[in-house]
């Protein structure tokens, strides 16, 4: 599992050709489920504003993510719109309060943790609020994602053994 930050950068490269395309600029999350969507690139062979939907990765590597073909990185212009949305809350995410469903303010999102393999994120990490400085928050505690703020469970009703309801963050 890596930090956002630290997939910013590394390269996107063709199998087949073995030709740099570009590199990672961000990662576009659907708020809905933590899935990851797509990959936005920063500069390459065909420029800024291009991604690669993430159905057409290969491996995210240590050092690069691999792919199939130029083919597969598209011009912004050709992005579903389901992926447009998801890009514009996925900007937002970082900066986002994050707030317990008892209404508890435990800081703002700093970064979050994905799990390369499973393509989704597992983490939040939090700062400031009830929280120190970076502390990590499990993505399966989401209740959901809004406008102005990440909805999470209570910890102290976790604690208790209080049924909690199933966060859509969880995975399959």
């Amino acid at each position: 599992m890596r930090t956002r930050k630290e997939l910013h950068g590394i390269a996107v490269m063709d199998v087949s050709g073995g030709k740099k395309l570009g590199s990672v600029d961000d990662l576009v999350v659907a708020a809905e489920s933590g899935r990851v969507l797509a990959l936005t690139l920063s500069s390459g062979m065909l420029g800024s504003g291009t991604y690669v939907p993430i159905e057409d990765v290969r491996s995210i590597g240590p050092d690069a993510v691999t792919v199939d073909g130029e083919s597969v990185v598209r011009r912004d212009a050709e992005m579903p719109e389901q992926i447009g949305a998801a890009r514009e809350s996925s900007r937002a995410l970082v900066g986002k309060k994050v707030v317990t469903e008892a209404g508890s303010l435990l800081g703002t999102i700093g970064d979050y943790l994905i799990d390369e393999s499973a393509r989704r994120v597992t983490g939040l990490v939090v700062g400031g609020g009830l929280l120190s400085a970076q502390d990590g928050l499990s993505a399966d505690r989401i209740l959901s994602v809004g406008p102005d703020a990440v909805i999470v469970t209570d910890e102290a009703t976790e604690a208790a053994g209080a049924e909690q309801p199933r966060s859509p963050w969880a995975g399959d």
